[in-house]
Parts: structure tokens; C-alpha cells; sequence
């Protein structure tokens, strides 16, 4: 009888790390199941992100493209404004220098 009675404890104790390890089985499942669900949200945030830091590397290109090209558009134009400009000087000297000799010549008369 005590043989039966050390085998029946036995099966219960058995039983019961069966059910246990069943309900763990099952949480474990359930974890696995979410963080299977979170890294395929995670991956299409990636995925998203790297999509906008492409979109937005291509803008950034564009954009120092635009400056750059306005930038030299914008020293051409200095470059000519320079040359009008010391154009216009040499005008002014030599007009001013042509005004001092005639100023002296109609003195000299």
C-alpha cells in the first residue's frame, strides 16, 4: 500500500510540474507571439525611417544643388557688376581728366 501511495504522490507531483510547465509553455507562447508582432512593427518603423532619411538625403541634394547654382549665378553676376562698375570709373577719370584740360585750355585763352 505504501507503494501505491509513494506512486500516486509521485504522478500528483508529476501532474502538477506538468500543468506548470503547460501554463509556462503557454505564457512563453504568448511572449514570443508579442515580441513577433513588436519586431514587425519595429521593422516597418525602419523601414519608414529609412525611406524618409532617403527622401530626405535626395532633398537635401536638390536643395544644395539649387544654392550652389544660385550662388554662382550670383557671383557672375557680381563679376559683371564689378566690371560695369570700374568701367563707369575709368569713364568718370577720363571725362574728368578731359574736363581739367579744357578747363586749362579756355584759361589759357
Amino acid at each position: 500500500m505504501s507503494r501505491v501511495a509513494e506512486l500516486t504522490s509521485q504522478l500528483q507531483v508529476a501532474d502538477s510540474k506538468a500543468v506548470h510547465f503547460n501554463a509556462e509553455c503557454r505564457a512563453l507562447a504568448k511572449r514570443l507571439t508579442l515580441a513577433e508582432k513588436s519586431r514587425d512593427m519595429l521593422t516597418e518603423e525602419v523601414k519608414l525611417a529609412n525611406q524618409n532619411v532617403s527622401r530626405l538625403q535626395d532633398e537635401l541634394t536638390t536643395t544644395k544643388r539649387s544654392y550652389e547654382d544660385q550662388l554662382s549665378m550670383m557671383s557672375d553676376h557680381l563679376c559683371s557688376m564689378n566690371e560695369t562698375l570700374t568701367k563707369q570709373r575709368e569713364e568718370i577719370d577720363t571725362l574728368k581728366m578731359s574736363s581739367k584740360g579744357n578747363s586749362k585750355k579756355n584759361k589759357g585763352r
